[in-house]
């Protein structure tokens, strides 16, 4: 979705809305927007620039998707009142407009339109989530290992077993 599809798809009072609640961001490039575990209290705009969401463990970061120019980031987090899952760090330069969760769920709850849109938008980002997990497993599988065969990590832990290795 284009950084204007977003905004033309709400109405006038809307945009006026976003536009009086919203700020401009810019980062330099290695800069961190937002990490892991903060609370989700705005969705991005990218608006120039280019970004990844990173998932850290071990003090390791990896890169999980590329964050274009168009891409509203963050949305999901706020619309679940959830904590960030994964960290944004700048890969260039960047530009966002930073709207605010109270403002943004204003806008969804008010208008079907603008929830389907970001509906389809987390679904087409979920099913590519889907098909790059689907892809990790086949390499995974051609290289002697099966994931779907360990029992479930969060189960284990819950029952304090250790993960059954083929």
């Amino acid at each position: 979705m284009a950084a204007n599809a977003f905004i033309e798809k709400l109405d006038r009072k809307q945009q006026r809305l976003l536009a009086f609640s919203a700020q401009w961001y810019s980062a330099e490039a290695d800069q961190k927007v937002f990490e892991a575990g903060q609370e989700a209290d705005a969705a991005y705009l990218c608006v120039s620039g280019l970004s990844g969401l990173y998932w850290v463990q071990s003090g390791e970061s990896r890169l999980v998707t590329e964050i274009p120019p168009g891409r509203l980031i963050g949305d999901l987090a706020v619309i679940q009142k959830e904590s960030r899952l994964l960290d944004l760090i700048c890969i260039e330069d960047s530009v966002f407009l930073r709207i605010g969760a109270t403002e943004l769920l204003a806008v969804i709850e008010n208008d079907a339109m603008v929830a389907t849109s970001l509906l389809r938008s987390v679904g087409g980002h979920l099913t590519d989530t889907t098909s790059r997990l689907s892809a990790m497993r086949a390499y995974a599988v051609e290289r002697g290992i099966d994931f779907a065969d360990l029992d479930s990590p969060i189960n284990n832990a819950r029952e304090g077993q250790n993960l059954r290795h083929p």
